[in-house]
Order: C-alpha cells, then sequence, then structure tokens
C-alpha cells in the first residue's frame, strides 16, 4: 500500500479474518510490516498481533513488538500507527537500542507530520536512559 504521506509499505501476516464488529478491520497473526520511505531507508516492524483498517489505513500492532530502522532497534507491547493522524504512538515496556545508547519509557508518541517525539512516563516514575558519549 501507500500511506497518506506518499510513502509505500508491505504488511503480510500468516493469518488474517475480518473484525465482526467492523468489516473494515482486519485482525492479522504473526504481521510483519516494512515501510519505505523517500530516503531509500526502510522500517520493519513485527508483532504476534495486530489489526490493519482498510479504510483509514491505520495499524495496530500488539504483543511483542519488534522495530528495526538502521541501527536501532525497539521493542514494546503496543504500537499504533495512525496515518490518517499522522502520528505513531508505542507503549507498554518500551526499549530502545542504538549505538547512541539505550532507553526504556512508558510511551513515546511520534508526530510524523512536524517529526518530533515526545517521550511520556507513568506518573513518579523515572525514564531510564543510557547515553554514549564518542
Amino acid at each position: 500500500g501507500i500511506d497518506l504521506q506518499g510513502n509505500r509499505y508491505t504488511l503480510q501476516s500468516e493469518e488474517a479474518t475480518s473484525s465482526e464488529l467492523d468489516q473494515n478491520v482486519i485482525k492479522m497473526k504473526n504481521v510483519i510490516a516494512i515501510f519505505y520511505f523517500e530516503d531509500d531507508k526502510t522500517l520493519k516492524v513485527s508483532s504476534d498481533e495486530g489489526e490493519y483498517n482498510n479504510k483509514n489505513l491505520d495499524i495496530f500492532f500488539y504483543k511483542n513488538v519488534k522495530a528495526y530502522y538502521l541501527s536501532s532497534q525497539l521493542y514494546a507491547e503496543k504500537a499504533r500507527f495512525s496515518n490518517s493522524k499522522k502520528f505513531l504512538t508505542v507503549s507498554n515496556n518500551v526499549k530502545i537500542i542504538d549505538s547512541r545508547g539505550t532507553m526504556e519509557a512508558d510511551k513515546l508518541l511520534f508526530d510524523i507530520e512536524s517529526k518530533t517525539l515526545n517521550i511520556v512516563s507513568e506518573e513518579n516514575k523515572l525514564i531510564k536512559s543510557i547515553i554514549n558519549y564518542k
């Protein structure tokens, strides 16, 4: 498919069924999505389960979410790509491993249009990070 920003993506699963509640939603198991960006970089996201809305192109990944972009790795339990709102939310046991360091947080909010990241922790919890200086 092509997202609303014009980027190409592929979406695969071992099993897919229509939702009984909403015929626009496809429920999937063992999901792999690859997003291809204009700069020839790719983002690969996998999860044990997911949902795809074929009307608004939103994708929801959950259970054992893994994402790979360049040399960075991201792990979480939920990730929601809202194509219609140009937003990506990653939550529940979020961990990022990168050559520049590691980080653990409760939630990451990516605004795709403004290219900003908001890192969130639950009340009275700290965001854990280790930064590698060169």
